[in-house]
């Protein structure tokens, strides 16, 4: 198996519509500045999607272009940060930082990436001193697949655990993008093992199983040459899966699929995703050696933890025998055999893979 072109036809049929909204800077009124200053705006929730600006000027016709800085941060303590002495291994491209320049004043501008953010830093790196920028407007363009009229109401007696719902909630609303997303700010691919907490929130707040299916779909149509499910999954220009095949989250395909099925009841896609699933214990039964799951030093092979020095292997385990964890044949497999077939009694699962006993 590689692509599955049907698949992936089914996953673009579900491919949601962006909502929309706009959003203002908590009291937002024009900001006059002059070279070297800076204005910070807090929009008061965090967003994602695209910042739109309609900037003037004050004093003499602009005989210079304004260079312009914008910075954006999910909190406050970002701005000031020394991101040109980063060195660590995620690429500092994820940076939400603009340097931009405005031949022509006034402008309105939208600026062409997303970006997730609270917070915006404009700073005024060089203009020319006959004239003084002047902010006009700042309007966040948001955009989620997450529809906050669907979302179901929650009850809490204290205000702890409502203001850490909120802001879960909001968080999730956040990813809810085309699929759901690593993170709106960084990476933004679909990770297996994101969907699947994710998948578990959207139950109890959206109920967008639609999202959910379309992920199971794209994840089953960019399987690899053996049919193994990828650790993630880009969506641009086209679907594509990642080059990083993870043990631990190919088996969570299994478990994500059949949490769709209990929740959404969607009997004819467990039907057909089933044998996607069951390749994943197949495969999974190749990992071991003489009993025990072989380790590994490729950096992800299992997710449990990115320590190449710790050992792996423990964690798919069961408790009490040389099985893949527990949770992947006992409590997955035979539900997802008896809903796809409900009227066949299977054997259990160690003997339909020939698990070592």
């Amino acid at each position: 198996m590689s692509r599955n072109e049907d698949f992936l036809k089914t996953a673009e049929s579900l491919k949601p519509v962006l909502l929309k909204e706009e959003a203002v800077p908590a009291g937002f009124a024009p900001r006059v500045l002059g070279e070297n200053e800076s204005c910070l705006l807090n929009y008061g929730n965090h967003f994602t999607g695209r910042l739109k600006l309609r900037i003037g000027y004050q004093g003499n016709h602009p005989d210079a272009p304004l260079w312009l800085r914008i910075q954006f941060a999910e909190r406050e303590s970002e701005l000031e940060e020394d991101i040109d002495s980063y060195q660590g291994w995620i690429s500092k491209s994820w940076i939400q930082r603009e340097d931009i320049h405005l031949d022509v004043l006034p402008s309105e501008i939208l600026l062409p990436r997303r970006y997730a953010f609270r917070y915006v830093k404009i700073t005024v790196l060089a203009a020319s001193s006959k004239y003084r920028m002047v902010l006009e407007e700042a309007v966040c363009i948001a955009e989620s697949s997450a529809d906050d009229s669907t979302l179901l109401p929650a009850h809490w007696d204290d205000d702890l655990p409502a203001e850490i719902d909120r802001t879960a909630v909001r968080t999730l609303h956040e990813c809810m993008q085309y699929v759901f997303e690593d993170g709106p700010k960084r990476d933004r691919r679909l990770w297996l093992g994101d969907l699947r907490i994710q998948a578990k929130a959207n139950e109890m707040t959206y109920r967008n199983y639609d999202l959910v299916k379309r992920c199971l779909y794209l994840f089953a149509g960019c399987t690899d040459e053996e049919g193994r499910i990828p650790a993630a999954v880009f969506l641009e220009p086209e679907p594509q899966r990642d080059d990083v095949m993870m043990f631990d989250y190919s088996l969570l395909f299994i478990q994500t699929l059949l949490e769709y099925y209990l929740s959404a009841g969607d009997l004819e896609t467990l039907r057909e995703l089933w044998p996607c699933a069951k390749r994943q214990m197949e495969l999974a039964e190749a990992q071991f050696e003489n009993d025990v799951v072989r380790d590994s030093d490729v950096l992800g092979w299992c997710v449990v933890d990115w320590d190449l020095n710790l050992n792996k292997q423990a964690p798919h385990f069961s408790h009490d025998s040389h099985l893949v964890a527990q949770p992947w044949t006992e409590i997955v497999l035979q539900p997802l055999l008896h809903a796809a077939d409900p009227e066949v009694v299977y054997p259990s699962p160690q003997h339909l893979i020939q698990l070592p006993e």
